[in-house]
């Protein structure tokens, strides 16, 4: 057989090839994972070279491309293992070069949400909920459950207005101011957001106005989402009087100026 070159490291036999150190890849490793034979710097970076080179030029197969990404994300399911991996993260300062580096690699069709990258893969902005995830998303994030239940939008300046009765109110537009002024000159008696209502399809709603036989919604812009909502709180109590108090409304049936 030869000159042996050497004796393992880790089971003290005999080699022979060209390999340094171990007799065999499941010795390789042991000798590599193992803390206690220490491996010298100049030693770890000539490996580290030889490894780099010889993976340089080499395509991964799309099988071996699936078993990599597969690994991933059972790393990443493992909640042990996202808290390890954050708390390594944390305090680590990301210097302006490497920031440049990513935005570089995401630019034109190195970015993986172009079409023309990727024509299978489907932006974000296009994705469809299934009507169980979003029934499970309403129910999260519903009534009194919400972070912005009760509070104003962020860009939304409040209007304090104080009525007859010296009740001091909240509004989000001054399509609700004016509407109470008309209220009040009117004399008559109104409350503002005191009930919400559940609907069919598991939002809750609240109208703006309620006097003692009729509900307004005050709507001076409709949007698609906002309108779809209001004809199905009509359509969900059909015995109440629910009147849309929209710019004609406004205009034509109570002769107030905008």
């Amino acid at each position: 057989m030869g000159k042996s070159h050497g004796i393992c490291k880790v089971c003290n036999k005999p080699y022979y090839g060209q390999g340094k150190y171990c007799c065999s890849i499941e010795c390789r490793n042991i000798y590599l994972t193992n803390k206690k034979l220490n491996i010298s710097d100049s030693e770890r970076k000539r490996r580290s070279e030889f490894m780099t080179l010889k993976t340089k030029n080499k395509k991964l197969s799309q099988e071996h491309k699936n078993k990599i990404g597969k690994a991933s994300e059972l790393h990443w399911q493992n909640k042990e293992y996202r808290e390890k991996n954050c708390k390594s993260r944390e305090g680590r300062e990301v210097t302006q070069e490497t920031r440049d580096k990513i935005s570089h690699s995401q630019e034109g069709r190195k970015n993986p949400w172009t079409t023309e990258y990727n024509k299978n893969r489907v932006p974000p902005h296009d994705w469809h909920h299934t009507e169980a995830s979003k029934q499970t998303i309403r129910e999260k994030v519903s009534g009194n459950k919400n972070g912005q239940y009760g509070k104003l939008p962020p860009k939304v300046k409040p209007i304090t207005f104080i009525d007859v009765k010296g009740r001091i109110f909240i509004f989000r537009s001054k399509w609700e101011e004016k509407f109470a002024q008309y209220l009040d000159n009117c004399n008559i008696d109104w409350d503002y957001e005191k009930t919400t209502y559940r609907l069919s399809d598991g939002s809750t709603y609240t109208p703006d106005f309620f006097t003692a036989n009729c509900i307004f919604e005050v709507k001076g812009f409709t949007y698609k989402r906002s309108m779809e909502k209001f004809e199905c709180f009509k359509k969900d109590y059909p015995y109440l009087n629910i009147v849309l108090a929209n710019r004609f409304y406004f205009t034509q049936e109570l002769q107030i100026k905008l």
